[in-house]
Protein backbone atom coordinates (compact mmCIF):
# COMPACT_ATOMS: atom_id res chain seq x y z
CA UNK A 1 0.00 0.00 0.00
CA UNK A 2 0.81 3.66 -0.72
CA UNK A 3 1.98 5.29 2.43
CA UNK A 4 0.84 8.60 1.62
CA UNK A 5 -2.46 6.42 0.78
CA UNK A 6 -2.06 4.72 4.48
CA UNK A 7 -2.02 8.01 6.20
CA UNK A 8 -5.00 9.36 4.48
CA UNK A 9 -6.93 6.49 5.47
CA UNK A 10 -5.28 6.39 9.37
CA UNK A 11 -6.63 10.17 9.43
CA UNK A 12 -10.20 9.17 8.55
CA UNK A 13 -10.49 6.25 10.72
CA UNK A 14 -9.10 8.35 13.43
CA UNK A 15 -11.36 11.13 12.94
CA UNK A 16 -14.47 8.32 12.24
CA UNK A 17 -13.64 6.88 15.55
CA UNK A 18 -13.56 10.89 17.21
CA UNK A 19 -9.85 10.77 18.89
CA UNK A 20 -8.60 13.61 16.81
CA UNK A 21 -10.73 16.18 18.54
CA UNK A 22 -9.06 14.65 22.06
CA UNK A 23 -6.03 15.52 20.28
CA UNK A 24 -4.81 12.08 18.80
CA UNK A 25 -2.14 12.26 15.95
CA UNK A 26 -0.87 10.25 13.26
CA UNK A 27 2.49 9.52 13.18
CA UNK A 28 5.28 6.85 11.47
CA UNK A 29 7.25 4.53 13.75
CA UNK A 30 11.44 4.40 12.55
CA UNK A 31 12.57 3.31 8.96
CA UNK A 32 13.80 0.43 10.73
CA UNK A 33 11.01 -0.91 12.91
CA UNK A 34 10.78 -4.70 11.73
CA UNK A 35 8.86 -6.13 14.47
CA UNK A 36 5.76 -4.44 14.64
CA UNK A 37 2.82 -3.41 12.38
CA UNK A 38 1.78 -0.17 14.35
CA UNK A 39 1.57 1.88 17.75
CA UNK A 40 -0.69 3.77 20.11
CA UNK A 41 1.20 5.80 22.30
CA UNK A 42 -0.21 7.18 25.11
CA UNK A 43 2.19 9.54 26.47
CA UNK A 44 2.06 11.64 23.12
CA UNK A 45 -1.52 10.71 22.10
CA UNK A 46 0.01 9.00 18.75
CA UNK A 47 -1.46 6.29 16.57
CA UNK A 48 1.85 5.07 14.42
CA UNK A 49 2.57 2.72 11.53
CA UNK A 50 5.57 1.11 10.73
CA UNK A 51 6.91 2.46 7.12
CA UNK A 52 8.25 -1.09 5.79
CA UNK A 53 4.65 -2.97 7.33
CA UNK A 54 2.89 0.15 5.03
CA UNK A 55 5.16 -1.12 1.86
CA UNK A 56 4.72 -4.70 2.11
CA UNK A 57 0.45 -5.17 2.38
CA UNK A 58 -2.34 -4.17 1.01
CA UNK A 59 -5.48 -1.78 2.25
CA UNK A 60 -7.39 -4.26 4.42
CA UNK A 61 -3.88 -5.63 6.45
CA UNK A 62 -3.22 -1.51 7.02
CA UNK A 63 -7.09 -1.03 8.00
CA UNK A 64 -6.95 -3.75 10.33
CA UNK A 65 -4.04 -2.77 11.90
CA UNK A 66 -4.83 1.16 12.24
CA UNK A 67 -8.32 -0.28 13.80
CA UNK A 68 -6.42 -2.12 16.16
CA UNK A 69 -4.58 0.57 17.62
CA UNK A 70 -7.87 2.90 17.40
CA UNK A 71 -9.12 0.05 20.09
CA UNK A 72 -6.10 1.00 21.59
CA UNK A 73 -6.95 4.32 22.16
CA UNK A 74 -10.78 4.00 23.52
CA UNK A 75 -10.28 1.01 25.72
CA UNK A 76 -6.95 3.33 27.34
CA UNK A 77 -3.68 2.48 28.27
CA UNK A 78 -4.03 -0.27 31.33
CA UNK A 79 -6.35 -2.32 29.12
CA UNK A 80 -3.63 -3.91 26.58
CA UNK A 81 -5.37 -6.55 24.90
CA UNK A 82 -8.23 -7.52 27.45
CA UNK A 83 -11.39 -7.77 27.22
CA UNK A 84 -12.52 -3.76 26.84
CA UNK A 85 -9.74 -3.79 23.97
CA UNK A 86 -11.30 -6.92 22.30
CA UNK A 87 -14.98 -5.31 22.45
CA UNK A 88 -13.78 -1.58 20.71
CA UNK A 89 -11.76 -3.55 18.71
CA UNK A 90 -14.79 -5.82 17.47
CA UNK A 91 -16.72 -2.79 17.36
CA UNK A 92 -14.66 -1.09 14.83
CA UNK A 93 -14.09 -4.19 12.72
CA UNK A 94 -10.83 -5.06 13.35
CA UNK A 95 -9.66 -8.04 14.09
CA UNK A 96 -9.45 -8.68 17.99
CA UNK A 97 -6.18 -10.36 18.35
CA UNK A 98 -2.99 -9.16 19.86
CA UNK A 99 -0.52 -10.18 16.98
CA UNK A 100 -1.02 -10.59 13.53
CA UNK A 101 0.04 -14.13 12.19
CA UNK A 102 3.02 -14.18 10.05
CA UNK A 103 0.76 -15.56 7.07
CA UNK A 104 -1.51 -13.18 7.19
CA UNK A 105 0.65 -9.83 6.09
CA UNK A 106 4.27 -9.41 5.01
CA UNK A 107 6.91 -8.35 7.50
CA UNK A 108 10.43 -7.10 6.71
CA UNK A 109 13.06 -10.05 6.91
CA UNK A 110 14.43 -10.81 10.52
CA UNK A 111 17.57 -11.95 9.60
CA UNK A 112 18.89 -9.82 11.50
CA UNK A 113 16.93 -11.34 14.80
CA UNK A 114 18.80 -13.03 17.18
CA UNK A 115 16.48 -14.36 20.00
CA UNK A 116 13.04 -15.46 19.95
CA UNK A 117 10.31 -16.51 22.31
CA UNK A 118 7.02 -18.00 21.62
CA UNK A 119 4.48 -17.27 23.84
CA UNK A 120 2.86 -20.50 25.32
CA UNK A 121 -0.55 -19.32 25.99
CA UNK A 122 -1.67 -17.15 22.41
CA UNK A 123 0.97 -18.72 20.26
CA UNK A 124 2.88 -15.18 19.17
CA UNK A 125 5.75 -15.21 18.24
CA UNK A 126 8.76 -12.00 19.13
CA UNK A 127 11.75 -11.69 17.96
CA UNK A 128 14.52 -9.10 19.37
CA UNK A 129 18.53 -8.73 18.38
CA UNK A 130 19.29 -8.11 21.74
CA UNK A 131 17.78 -9.17 25.09
CA UNK A 132 18.58 -8.24 28.63
CA UNK A 133 19.71 -10.58 31.29
CA UNK A 134 16.33 -10.62 32.73
CA UNK A 135 14.90 -11.41 29.94
CA UNK A 136 17.25 -14.67 29.28
CA UNK A 137 16.18 -15.45 32.74
CA UNK A 138 13.12 -15.39 32.04
CA UNK A 139 11.33 -12.50 33.68
CA UNK A 140 9.37 -11.24 31.45
CA UNK A 141 6.03 -11.74 29.99
CA UNK A 142 4.03 -11.04 27.11
CA UNK A 143 2.34 -8.48 27.22
CA UNK A 144 -1.07 -9.77 25.50
CA UNK A 145 -1.70 -12.41 27.42
CA UNK A 146 -0.02 -11.97 30.42
CA UNK A 147 2.17 -15.65 29.86
CA UNK A 148 5.99 -15.85 30.39
CA UNK A 149 8.29 -15.68 27.78
CA UNK A 150 11.07 -18.27 27.48
CA UNK A 151 13.64 -16.96 25.21
CA UNK A 152 15.91 -18.89 22.86
CA UNK A 153 18.87 -17.93 20.56
CA UNK A 154 18.12 -18.47 17.04
CA UNK A 155 20.59 -20.34 15.07
CA UNK A 156 21.67 -20.11 10.81
CA UNK A 157 19.20 -23.81 10.56
CA UNK A 158 16.27 -21.82 12.19
CA UNK A 159 16.97 -18.57 10.30
CA UNK A 160 17.35 -20.66 6.82
CA UNK A 161 13.90 -22.37 7.38
CA UNK A 162 15.50 -26.05 7.81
Amino acid sequence: MDRLEAQKLALNLMSDAEIIRDGWTFGWLGQKTRSRCGLCNHTTKTVSLAPSFVDLNDYDAVRDTILHEIAHVLAGYEEGHGKLWKRFALDLGATPRATMQRDEVAMPSTESYKWEAVCRDCGAVLRRRRISQKHARGMFVHQGCKSKLHWRRITEQRKAGF
